[in-house]
C-alpha cells in the first residue's frame, strides 16, 4: 500500500507515480494514516493547489487540544507551520507583511552578501580536505544565510545543527507498531519545541530592543492598529528558519552530484555561470525536494475524474507532476538548459513557497563559488547516504562527502563570518 514514508517510496517514487499517470486511473488511493487520495496528473495538482475554497491547508485544534484542520503533512505536524497552513484570507495577510522581504529586489540588493556567506562557508577549509556537503558546507551556509535574513545571532547555528539531526532508528523499537511517518512525527516534535522556545526569547527580546532581520519587522508590525500576537511572529519565524533550510541543501547537494557525475556540464557552468539559473531549475524538477503537499476537503470537488467530499484528504505530488509527459519534454532527462520549465518544484497557488526567488539564488551563488574555487572537487560516492527516512518531507540527503581539489586555497575563515555587504532588504 502507497505509504510516502516508506523505504519503498524514497527508491521508487518516480516509477510508482509514473505508473499512475500512465493508467486510467491517476489518483493513488492510501489507508494509511487515516486514508488519503494521491493526485498525481500536472494539471490535477496545479489547480487542486489553487483551490483553496474547496481545500484547506489549515492546522488548528479545537479547546480541548484535539484535531481540527489537519494541515499539509499525512500524518498532520505536532505545530502548525506559519501561513503554510493557514487559508486566504488569513494566510495572505501575513504573507503580505513578509513579502517585501522576498521580492527579487530585495534579493539582488542582497546577492553579494549571499556570495560572502557562500565564500565564508567553503572557505573554512583547505586544499584536499574531505568534507560534508550536507553537514560541513551547504547546511551552514544556508543556516548562516536565513540566520542572518531573520536576525538571529549567527553562532547560534551550531544548536540549530544539532538539535535538527535525525533521532537514531535504534530510538523505535522494530515492534513499537508505529508506520514509519508516525515516528517521524515524534522526532520533528521534539525539533519544533526546541525551535519554537528558542525563537520565541528572540521574538520578546527584539519587539522591545529592534533588530536587522524579519524577526524584528514582524515584531514591530501592526494590523489594524495592533501589533502582531507574539506566538503568531514566532511561528511564522519557525516557518521561515524551518521551512528554507532543508530543500535548498537538498538542491545544492543534487546538483553537486549530478555535475560530478556529468562533468561535460560542470566544466560549461564553471566557464559561464550565467547557465547556473536554468541549471538549477531543472534540478529543482527532476529532484523535486519537496514532494508533496496535503490538502483537507471541505467542500465537494472533483479532480482527475473522482468526486470527493469533506472529511478526505488529499496529497498532492509536485514530484509526480515535475514527470507529467504532457507538460515536460523527455522527463526523465535532466536538460539543465531546459526551457521553459514550468516546474512546480515550489508548490503553485496561494501558498506558493514564499523563498522562491531567494532559494534559487542561494544555490546560484553557492554553486558558483564551489566551481570557482574547487572546480575539480571529487564526490567520495561510496560514502553517500540518502535522506531516505525524510523521504516524505524532503528529498535529499543525510550525507554526501566531497574531496576539494588540490589547488584549492582555503582555510581562510575559521570562525564565524564577518559579513560587510549590503543585507537582503525591502
Amino acid at each position: 500500500m502507497f505509504d510516502h514514508h516508506s523505504r519503498e517510496y524514497a527508491d521508487g517514487w518516480k516509477s510508482i507515480y509514473a505508473a499512475a499517470r500512465g493508467s486510467g486511473c491517476p489518483v493513488i488511493h492510501s489507508e494509511n494514516y487515516g486514508g488519503f487520495h494521491v493526485l498525481t496528473r500536472y494539471a490535477d495538482v496545479v489547480a487542486a493547489a489553487a483551490d483553496y475554497r474547496a481545500l484547506s491547508s489549515e492546522r488548528s485544534f479545537d479547546d480541548r487540544g484535539q484535531d481540527v484542520g489537519l494541515g499539509t503533512t499525512i500524518p498532520p505536524r505536532p505545530v502548525r507551520l506559519g501561513n503554510l497552513e493557514m487559508d486566504p484570507p488569513v494566510s495572505t495577510l501575513y504573507r503580505r507583511l513578509m513579502n517585501k522581504w522576498f521580492t527579487r529586489a530585495a534579493i539582488e540588493r542582497g546577492r553579494a552578501r549571499v556570495q560572502e556567506i557562500a565564500r565564508w562557508s567553503l572557505g573554512r577549509y583547505s586544499a584536499g580536505a574531505e568534507v560534508d556537503m550536507v553537514g560541513d558546507l551547504a547546511g551552514p551556509f544556508q543556516r548562516m544565510l536565513l540566520f542572518d535574513l531573520v536576525g538571529l545571532p549567527l553562532d547560534r547555528w551550531l544548536g540549530y545543527r544539532e538539535e535538527s539531526g535525525h533521532a537514531p532508528a535504534s530510538d523505535f523499537p522494530a515492534d513499537d507498531g508505529l508506520l514509519p511517518g508516525e515516528r517521524r512525527a515524534i522526532e520533528r516534535a521534539r525539533f519544533f519545541g526546541f525551535l519554537a522556545d528558542s525563537l520565541r526569547a528572540e521574538v520578546i527580546h527584539q519587539r522591545e530592543h529592534g533588530g536587522t532581520g524579519i524577526i524584528a519587522d514582524l515584531a514591530t508590525a501592526e494590523v489594524n492598529g495592533d501589533l502582531l500576537p507574539l506566538e503568531i511572529v514566532n511561528e511564522l519565524a519557525v516557518m521561515l528558519v524551518a521551512g528554507g533550510d532543508e530543500t535548498t541543501v537538498s538542491t545544492i547537494t543534487s546538483t553537486v552530484l549530478h555535475l560530478y557525475r556529468h562533468p561535460e556540464e560542470r566544466a560549461r557552468l564553471a566557464a559561464d555561470p550565467a547557465l547556473l539559473g536554468a541549471a538549477v531549475d531543472e534540478v529543482l524538477r527532476y529532484c523535486s525536494p519537496a514532494l508533496t503537499s496535503a490538502r483537507n476537503v471541505v467542500a465537494p470537488c472533483s479532480y482527475a475524474g473522482r468526486d470527493f467530499v469533506p472529511g478526505e484528504r488529499l496529497l498532492l505530488s509536485w514530484a509526480s507532476a515535475n514527470f507529467d509527459e504532457s507538460t515536460f519534454a523527455e522527463p526523465d532527462t535532466v536538460d539543465l538548459g531546459r526551457t521553459p520549465n514550468r516546474h512546480v518544484a515550489f508548490g503553485v497557488g496561494p501558498h506558493r513557497c514564499i523563498g522562491a526567488i531567494l532559494a534559487k539564488t542561494a544555490a546560484e551563488c553557492f554553486l558558483e563559488e564551489l566551481l570557482r574555487v574547487s572546480p575539480d572537487y571529487e564526490v567520495l560516492e561510496d560514502r553517500i547516504r540518502p535522506a531516505y527516512g525524510d523521504i516524505a518531507r524532503f528529498n535529499g540527503w543525510d550525507s554526501l562527502p566531497i574531496r576539494l581539489c588540490p589547488r584549492y586555497s582555503g582555510g581562510i575563515y575559521p570562525g564565524l563570518p564577518e559579513l560587510t555587504e549590503a543585507r537582503i532588504a525591502p
